[in-house]
């Protein structure tokens, strides 16, 4: 699959307060699967796919074991998980409960320096059909 080294977004209309307003948003592309991943991992390195599948299943696994005791977990050049708990105020402290402060508790990821440049400088291009087909006929 041809890879491009640009964003795509387009416009798009939003009717606020009964008025017409655009906005850009990012044309997401399909999710790429764990077994693409692993096969490209595995052609920049000595390993096997299943190899590669079996070390982040265990890295996984090591991820979640260090977030359900409330650690912070640092991936040098991808980023930090860390355990999140979305809350709501309460007038009394009577009333902070479990049951009625905390909406739910997640995981948070705060990308590495060099993830989030990456994104940065990867460039936009406005996508309309017309220059995707002549995109797609160049490569």
């Amino acid at each position: 699959m041809a890879r491009n080294n640009y964003l795509t977004y387009e416009v798009k209309p939003r009717k606020i307060l009964g008025k017409d307003r655009w906005i850009a948003t990012l044309r997401l592309a399909n999710r790429c699967s764990f077994d693409e991943i692993a096969k490209e991992v595995a052609a920049r390195t000595s390993c096997q796919s299943g190899e590669i599948s079996g070390f982040v299943n265990a890295l996984a696994y090591e991820i979640y074991k260090w977030l359900e005791i409330g650690e912070n977990v640092e991936i040098e050049g991808l980023g930090t998980f860390y355990p999140k708990m979305i809350t709501k105020m309460v007038d009394n402290v009577e009333d902070a409960t479990i049951k009625n402060c905390i909406s739910s508790i997640t995981t948070g990821f705060r990308p590495h320096t060099d993830l989030k440049n990456a994104i940065k400088n990867a460039g936009l291009k406005e996508y309309t059909k017309a220059k995707l087909i002549n995109t797609d006929k160049e490569e």
